[in-house]
């Protein structure tokens, strides 16, 4: 590879980085949001306070599938 792939690469990376961070501020604002690929509503799961999970954003069909990873204080 030389160093335009790699710009390349990066610049790809980026754009998919901050579709994904707009995409979960969006949801967790309460808006709808749609899955990109099948059109159907994403829906979310928020990791739960004192236990060992992890919270997702997925559609039903499972073709956006974001794994949220988040420090929940215990109460």
């Amino acid at each position: 590879m030389d160093t335009q792939d790699f710009s390349e690469l990066n610049r790809h990376s980026a754009t998919s980085f901050h579709e994904q961070k707009q995409l979960i501020k969006n949801l967790l604002a309460g808006r709808m949001v749609l899955c990109r690929h099948c059109g159907q509503q994403l829906q979310a799961q928020l990791p739960v306070a004192g236990e060992n999970s992890v919270g997702y954003i997925r559609c039903t069909q499972g073709c956006t599938d974001i794994e949220l990873e988040a420090a929940v204080p215990k109460r």
